[in-house]
């Protein structure tokens, strides 16, 4: 069942195939005009071999588009941590050294993963996992819909939950780094650091948030992602809060993957929420006073 769409039309998350959603980068926004968005922003995970497709798909559609990234950031907390970058330059040099070190993280990391499966008697194929990749950055979701196919699992959430999540028996670590690296990158490249999804770091406790956020912007932290498709009413008013408390820039975003997540539509960013201009407007106003 997909998450009923509210009159919502700014997007500033979302994943094509050159991470780990099922659209590739011009369908994308093929369907974001479908839907009527105006202004979206394709963040995929460590990379931005998407960028140049989504900018040419987009002339022709008319929608305006915010370059970005979602950068998988080192943490010792009970959850994850992901920084969301707006507005980078794809041609930057040191996005490219960054991104170049995620590359080769991944790309000894996966085969690794495949031959954990193989122990546990999930008998497939690095070269199948290759295919299915189909020359883009190779990822945990990439070898689910191997497993898939294969028919190991009834969905690839299953792949996860049972064999590829952290701390699962498959699980197999990777290159990261700490956040105050990638935000400094993410400011090299012109661009802004944005605390993607916030629920999912595992903080309960509004105060350990609130600690962990103000050590966050010590490091050059813009904004949070206070509005997302994971994150209900009562937690948005947290992040708002924290948000207005620290002067931190708001961004808001589905995290629509596809069919990888077929209950997340695009432009979904949670119950009742909608993101309206002046989100980038505040966003440019940041960068014009930083340069």
């Amino acid at each position: 069942m997909v998450l009923k769409m509210p009159m919502n039309t700014i997007d500033l998350h979302m994943h094509s195939t050159c991470s780990d959603g099922t659209m590739t980068p011009r369908q994308l926004v093929a369907h974001a005009n479908k839907l009527g968005m105006t202004v979206i922003s394709v963040t995929d995970h460590d990379t931005i071999c998407h960028v140049k497709d989504v900018q040419f798909e987009a002339e022709q559609q008319g929608i305006e588009i915010i370059s970005g990234i979602e950068v998988s950031a080192e943490y010792e907390g009970r959850g994850t941590m992901h920084i969301l970058g707006y507005f980078i330059d794809p041609e930057n040099d040191d996005i490219f050294d960054m991104l170049k070190k995620f590359r080769e993280g991944r790309d000894e990391r996966n085969p690794k993963i495949v031959e954990k499966l193989n122990e546990l008697g999930v008998k497939i194929e690095y070269t199948d996992v290759l295919k299915e990749a189909a020359g883009q950055s190779v990822g945990r979701p990439h070898i689910a819909r191997v497993m898939l196919q294969k028919g190991y699992i009834r969905n690839t959430r299953e792949a996860f939950d049972k064999y590829l999540a952290k701390g699962a028996p498959a699980y197999y670590d990777r290159v990261r780094f700490y956040p105050e690296k990638i935000i400094s990158v993410i400011h090299a490249a012109g661009g802004l650091a944005f605390l993607a999804h916030p629920k999912q770091l595992g903080i309960m406790n509004v105060r350990e948030l609130e600690a962990l956020v103000q050590k966050l912007i010590s490091q050059g932290l813009d904004g949070i992602e206070v509005y997302s498709s994971c994150q209900n009413k009562k937690e948005v008013k947290i992040y708002r809060t924290i948000a207005e408390k620290f002067d931190l820039l708001v961004s808001g975003g589905s995290d629509f993957h596809g069919i990888t997540k077929e209950h997340i539509e695009m432009g979904y960013i949670g119950e009742g929420a909608s993101l309206d201009y002046s989100v980038i407007d505040a966003m440019r106003a940041r960068i014009k006073s930083r340069n």
